[in-house]
């Protein structure tokens, strides 16, 4: 009797009384959450999805190839600034200013294969039979960015190339693309390819002086003012 009594009371306080103050806590937070002012909410955080996660990776993998591939006496490289455009701002992924011109770099972590054309407003990405998505023709998001660098640099648009860079190393390009949409294994290739000079050094120097400015850094706080423009339409 006194051994079943105590197993009862042993029970109570190890199981039952921790499962009611954890469904109290539940309930409190959820309640929180409810009453919490809109103006209160927590803001977005830059950077936790999985597709900018994924978006990280790729700028890392062509800052890589480039810092270890080519010259730096010749190509100069800026990674992820946040730049004016128009009423807006607009974020780069990877600049390359050089004698041949300034490269813009838009990059995509994609495993699969990618599906498209030069013009399509959107191309497709497939990972299986049962697996596909449509994304923005990346190509047109970098005409975006190179009208911004334009403008901010105040060259004409004839300075700039376009690159699309797939940095997946599973990924495969299954129509035909343009030789500006590249894999990871023909990337340097591609920007190599390009061998008459067509910026003098007092313009690079320029160029350079003004993608160096600390304005142009993509901190936390300017991806999150960068963001949220997006938020209030």
């Amino acid at each position: 009797m006194f051994s079943t009594l105590f197993l009862i009371v042993l029970f109570v306080f190890i199981i039952v009384l921790p499962l009611v103050w954890l469904l109290s806590q539940s309930s409190h937070a959820q309640d929180s959450e409810r009453t919490l002012p809109k103006s209160e909410k927590k803001p977005i955080t830059p950077k936790t999805n999985l597709n900018e996660k994924k978006g990280a990776v790729g700028e890392q993998i062509i800052k890589v190839l480039v810092l270890n591939q080519l010259d730096r006496n010749i190509y100069h490289y800026f990674h992820n600034l946040i730049i004016p455009s128009r009423t807006r701002t607009t974020q780069i992924d990877n600049i390359i200013v050089s004698p041949f011109g300034i490269f813009v770099i838009e990059t995509k972590y994609f495993a699969g294969w990618i599906y498209g054309q030069e013009q399509q407003k959107m191309w497709t990405h497939t990972l299986s039979r049962h697996s596909k998505f449509s994304f923005k023709n990346p190509l047109h998001q970098n005409y975006r960015h190179i009208k911004a660098l334009s403008e901010l640099l105040n060259l004409p648009e004839t300075y700039f190339h376009s690159v699309v860079a797939f940095t997946h190393r599973n990924c495969q390009l299954k129509t035909h693309f343009p030789p500006n949409v590249c894999l990871q294994s023909n990337f340097i290739d591609y920007i190599q390819s390009f061998e008459q000079e067509i910026l003098n050094n007092d313009t690079i120097q320029a160029a350079c002086t003004i993608l160096s400015q600390e304005s142009w850094i993509a901190t936390p706080e300017r991806v999150q003012a960068h963001l949220q423009q997006f938020q209030s339409n």
